[in-house]
């Protein structure tokens, strides 16, 4: 899978998003405005950045980036999220 389909936005009541091991280099847009979105796994794509976005999934509770090309920082919320969800693990 190169690219998720932008009608992606239209789930609206996904809560659980796993595109682990593909070739995704970005992420539509529509991706950000999922409601109900709490976990989100892309690891082992080709993911150089993240818009300021995902910093806006107020609901998002799991973020997973690992083997990705990620430059640059995240969100301070994201970080947060990411960091309570692995004390609760």
């Amino acid at each position: 899978l190169t690219e998720l389909p932008p009608r992606i936005g239209f789930l609206s009541s996904l809560k659980y998003l796993f595109g682990d091991a593909n070739h995704l280099t970005s992420l539509p847009p529509s991706l950000y405005r999922l409601p109900h979105l709490i976990v989100l796994t892309l690891s082992s794509n080709h993911l150089a950045d993240l818009p300021v976005q995902v910093g806006e999934m107020t609901q998002l509770r799991r973020l997973d980036l690992h083997l990705n090309p990620v430059e640059g920082s995240l969100p301070a919320r994201v970080v947060k999220a990411a960091v309570e969800w692995n004390r609760g693990r």
